[in-house]
């Protein structure tokens, strides 16, 4: 069951707009993303960190199936669904592919 609840943004207020983070998307608040009638809701987070991660999980896969990439030919990833989330977890995070790639080695010698 998903819970709504219409009301102003808790981060800004409800105006779209954070002033001390002008520097990052000319502030724009992530919460709201300065939509008029908000509406705060569990699904809504959920749906885009399911979508985050999605696109994460193809970059990397992307970057297995490719040449020229320290993640190049690592198949056996593509098997473990575990080590694939971890391995994207790591990249939203903003890890490079070199990183990546070594946390993988790394957790196979396990």
């Amino acid at each position: 069951m998903h819970t709504y609840m219409i009301n102003k943004c808790t981060r800004c207020n409800g105006t779209g707009y954070i002033g001390k983070w002008k520097h990052v998307l000319k502030g724009m608040c992530f919460e709201c993303e300065g939509e008029e009638g908000y509406v705060r809701s569990s699904y809504r987070r959920a749906d885009r960190v399911v979508k985050n991660k999605e696109k994460y999980h193809e970059r990397i896969k992307a970057s297995i199936m490719s040449d020229g990439t320290v993640l190049s030919g690592r198949v056996d990833l593509l098997c473990n669904s575990k080590m694939l989330d971890r391995i994207a977890s790591l990249a939203e995070e903003g890890f490079d592919d070199e990183i990546l790639a070594d946390f993988a080695h790394q957790m196979s010698k396990r």
